[in-house]
């Protein structure tokens, strides 16, 4: 019975896996956003590509996303080898999504003993996709900073010396480059060095730091000192919701309850995945608690989505892969037990895959909006979805969401500056079309005054609306009186 059900979650691995590389392959097509930042993202490749400065003074015309540069760079790369649009910045993510289950299938086996260890690990991890947002394939930074994490790692584990050490500080500087976020396992791995060998240690602050301080003074340089103050500024001040604070935890371990007993079941058992030959240093527990961290510290700031939980989800596979090959090794019915505890855990991660498709009435409704907007004369202001009117051969402007990022941050004299000039620009009738999600009459008098508000109409309740993120989509269209 123990294999048959070893053979079940072999198989229920691959599925999870096939279900993750096929809606990968169908959406990146999608010619409108996945998420409602997308757009965004979108319009710094355009810049960069362009040679406009990506970290520019913040304005209402434009504002960069508070992001390290090196996904845009890639994005741009990726954009001169396939074309314009959302597939060249798509394809990054799912290269990167890729070689993530590749690198956790390598760990997860070193570590378990068996190809199967790291089978379940990538299974589980692939399974975890809804989890997460369904958020491994979008046009954003996440994958790629998790990838470098892991590669650093990878070269951790394999070359436990002093030019491991380098290595690996060097590749998290590139994570760091992806996102700021990847500082947070750097500090974890960094604490586990020290406790095993200062040396080590040294060479791998210094590997990390060095580039870190040059490249930050050298950005700053170049971009008038606004790089700084997007990557390390603007979200500062933000604010945490109190409820996530321990909701974090009670949201983790409740997604993945069976696993945890899976480890519980291991204690008590004393089964325990075979450790690798040489000196044991605790690098990759802590990196995976440095893991899991990250995802608490993005998860609790106001606006955390799901894809805040990617490397927590991340760590459970590395660490859930090789409990469960172990246990599978025991005498009498603990790989039964084991086998059901996994099922359980795979069935319970389980979603629709055809939820995570745009389908042809989302494309429809997008095209029309573009020729709707296409056919305006004069400039439009489509503050959420700035791509559309850039699809209509319009102008684009400040993202929502770096606005709200603006106005949430400490920085109140720019956000004023800001929101000075977007009333003037309402007040002037700049704009012969706005389209916005939320009717902002109430906050923007001047928005009621001069322009006249009608809902936009869709055939269907989540026509044109995101698959993933925020359910954001435009709603309204006022019209300049």
């Amino acid at each position: 019975m123990a294999r048959r059900l070893r053979s079940l979650l072999a198989g229920l691995c691959a599925l999870a896996l096939f279900l993750y590389v096929a809606l990968a392959l169908m959406r990146c097509v999608h010619p409108f956003e996945l998420e409602w930042q997308e757009g965004g993202m979108l319009r710094e490749v355009g810049r960069v590509l362009d040679g406009e400065a990506l970290y520019a003074e913040p304005s209402f015309d434009y504002m960069a996303f508070p992001y390290t540069p090196l996904f845009v760079w890639l994005g741009a790369a990726s954009t001169r080898l396939f074309g314009e649009g959302f597939l060249a910045l798509r394809l990054v993510s799912l290269l990167a999504s890729a070689l993530c289950f590749f690198l956790v299938f390598r760990s997860a086996a070193r570590n378990g003993g068996s190809r199967f260890a790291g089978w379940f690990a990538m299974g589980l991890f692939a399974a975890s996709y809804r989890l997460c947002g369904a958020w491994f394939d979008v046009a954003r930074v996440d994958s790629l900073w998790l990838v470098l994490v892991l590669a650093a790692l990878e070269v951790l584990e394999l070359r436990p010396s002093l030019v491991g050490a380098a290595c690996a500080g060097t590749i998290f500087f590139g994570a760091f480059l992806a996102k700021q976020t990847a500082l947070v396992p750097a500090g974890c791995v960094f604490l586990a060095l020290a406790w095993r060998d200062a040396r080590a240690a040294l060479v791998f602050v210094l590997a990390l730091g060095l580039p870190l301080l040059a490249g930050t003074w050298l950005a700053d340089r170049q971009s008038d000192g606004w790089y700084g103050w997007y990557v390390f500024d603007l979200l500062r001040g933000h604010a945490w919701e109190r409820e996530r604070i321990l909701g974090f935890w009670l949201e983790l371990c409740g997604a993945l309850a069976p696993v945890l007993a899976l480890s519980v079941l291991a204690h008590f058992v004393g089964v325990h995945p075979p450790r690798p030959e040489g000196k044991r240093a605790p690098v990759h527990a802590f990196a995976l608690a440095g893991l899991v961290l990250a995802a608490w510290l993005s998860r609790v700031h106001v606006g955390g989505y799901d894809n805040a939980l990617m490397p927590a989800a991340l760590a459970a596979a590395l660490v859930f892969g090789p409990a469960l090959a172990s246990l599978l090794a025991a005498a009498g019915p603990v790989p039964v037990l084991a086998s059901v505890l996994a099922l359980l855990q795979l069935w319970l991660l389980r979603y629709d895959p055809r939820v995570q498709l745009p389908t042809r009435a989302d494309v429809a409704a997008g095209e029309l909006l573009v020729e709707r907007l296409r056919e305006v004369e004069g400039e439009v202001w489509v503050p959420d979805h700035g791509y559309l009117a850039e699809l209509a051969g319009k102008e684009s402007f400040a993202h929502g969401m770096s606005l709200v990022d603006l106005f949430n941050s400490t920085d109140h004299d720019r956000a004023q500056l800001v929101s000075d000039d977007r009333g003037r620009a309402l007040e002037d009738k700049r704009f012969a079309v706005i389209v916005l999600e939320e009717d902002w009459s109430a906050d923007l008098p001047a928005l009621a005054r001069n322009y006249t508000r009608t809902q936009i109409e869709y055939p269907e309740a989540r026509t044109l609306v995101p698959v993933t993120g925020a359910p954001r989509r435009p709603r309204y269209w006022y019209a300049r009186r």
